[in-house]
């Protein structure tokens, strides 16, 4: 088998997020990480949230300036950040800080990479795993009706996320459900005021 490379010291941070993400991992430790996600996202818990988000989304077409504007900052950029941060149960006006996060995590799947991008991703991996790690100690000392709990709770066959494990999911969720989202959404309205 090919020897991995060691992790330069200044990728640490970023690496050992990724080294427990469901994206990097092969069976049988994505299937156990997937059966342990998938029993915390319940479709109740999802169909329960429609209302909440219907009311959310209305709040900001009602702020929608009456001037030409940019659909994406003014709907599209917050609406996945908002419900991912009342999925996790933090704080919603932690978005912009997650999206920083997140934006420059991302940025380390762009060809081209500077040691700028790659010193930024590392401080964000960094940031977001302490953020996280205070979350999840909260949450097993006092649990709540949030995704983290559930994912605390989650167990298949006798087993449970780690710790670490637990906080690259929660990373990969806001990475991996962001971007895709705020651009379906864009192409949406887009495909729509062409028809």
């Amino acid at each position: 088998p090919e020897q991995a490379q060691p992790v330069p010291p200044h990728l640490a941070p970023f690496m050992a997020v990724e080294a427990h993400s469901m994206l990097e991992l092969e069976p049988p430790r994505h299937t156990r990480l997937r059966a342990l996600v998938l029993r915390a996202f319940t479709s109740r818990r999802i169909a329960a949230m429609g209302p909440e988000l219907e009311a959310m989304c209305h709040a900001l077409i009602d702020r929608f300036p009456d001037d030409v504007f940019d659909l994406l900052p003014a709907y599209c950029n917050i609406i996945p950040v908002r419900i991912i941060a009342r999925l996790l149960g933090v704080p919603e006006d932690m978005a912009p800080q997650l999206l920083d996060w997140s934006h420059a995590m991302v940025a380390m799947y762009q060809p081209g990479r500077s040691r700028a991008v790659e010193d930024a991703a590392a401080q964000a991996a960094g940031a977001f795993s302490a953020f996280l790690q205070d979350y999840v100690r909260e949450r097993r000392d006092h649990p709540a009706d949030d995704l983290i709990t559930q994912l605390i709770l989650a167990e298949a066959n006798g087993q449970k996320l780690s710790t670490d494990e637990l906080i690259t999911t929660c990373i990969l969720l806001l990475n991996a459900g962001h971007e895709a989202t705020v651009h379906s959404m864009g192409n949406a309205v887009k495909i729509l005021l062409e028809k």
